[in-house]
């Protein structure tokens, strides 16, 4: 029985966790209002978040092997760090500050127990290799060392990204940056699509759509 209600919690997590997190974005953007400190802050976090989420998309082959390789060496769960960082972004932006707390409270609903979920599951499926890779990379905050200040390999050029690649497969064992599969796991869209809404406060002057075209008609 626990187990059902178990497997029923994680399928509503999973199904309600992208309309949810969409909405939410969707308010702030139609009712924020931004001044440009807070714009440019949350752009920043936006476009950080964006990018974290691009650079592990290449590396994230579902169900096939475990991902060690490109931010995965440095954090567990590169993808929702990244979501969480662009959520923050979007607060920022909008100018609408509460809206932090409702995010955080969002991310420990949903989010948190997908990650508690998918490592269960991990470990399941790769056993010993997985634990290994617990005791060696945190879960969410990520492990400093000299190579994350650099910029993603994927945007380096070519003797550089060589180089970490080769130090990183010596280190771990595992493949490069996969634009391929960056495109399969639909990341460049979303985040074009997060930039586009980023930038649309631009061309209403700061303020959310909403807002905008209340004050067109008024």
């Amino acid at each position: 029985m626990i187990k059902g209600i178990k497997k029923s919690l994680k399928s509503l997590i999973r199904r309600f966790r992208p309309p949810v997190s969409f909405l939410f974005i969707f308010i702030l953007f139609l009712f924020g209002e931004a001044s440009f400190g807070l714009y440019i802050i949350g752009l920043l976090l936006v476009l950080g978040g964006g990018l974290i989420r691009l650079w592990a998309s290449g590396y994230i082959f579902k169900e096939e092997y475990l991902a060690r390789e490109g931010p995965y060496a440095y954090c567990r769960n590169p993808l929702y760090l990244g979501s969480l960082l662009i959520g923050l972004g979007f607060c920022l932006i909008s100018g609408i500050l509460l809206s932090i707390f409702f995010l955080l409270f969002l991310f420990l609903l949903f989010y948190y127990p997908t990650i508690l979920s998918e490592e269960r599951d991990l470990k399941e499926k790769f056993g010993g290799e997985y634990k290994d890779y617990c005791r060696e990379i945190p879960c969410f905050i990520p492990k400093m060392t000299i190579e994350i200040f650099v910029a993603p390999t994927f945007c380096l050029p070519a003797v550089i990204r060589r180089r970490l690649q080769d130090r990183q497969a010596h280190r771990r064992g595992g493949g490069n940056f996969s634009w391929r599969q960056s495109f399969k796991n639909r990341e460049p869209a979303s985040l074009l699509g997060i930039l586009l809404m980023s930038l649309s406060f631009l061309f209403t002057g700061g303020k959310g759509l909403g807002i905008f075209v209340f004050q067109m008609v008024k």
